[in-house]
């Protein structure tokens, strides 16, 4: 049973991480996951990207300053 129990823990996690998340904006042009906090997502031009590049967050993008 452990092992089911840890085989839906992660279903789940994965799961969530498929509900986007607005990004937490740092400073003008600085933003950064939701989920694991990366800086890789920092840039501007990576509002391109519906994902986080480190943990797979998607990301909401809607309403954010362009």
């Amino acid at each position: 049973k452990r092992t089911q129990e840890k085989a839906l823990d992660f279903t789940i996690k994965a799961l969530e991480k498929q509900i986007p998340k607005k990004p937490i904006e740092k400073s003008p042009w600085v933003y950064h996951c939701p989920s694991c906090d990366s800086q890789d997502i920092e840039d501007v031009f990576i509002k391109k990207f519906n994902f986080c590049p480190d943990c797979g967050q998607a990301l909401d993008w809607s309403d954010s300053n362009d």
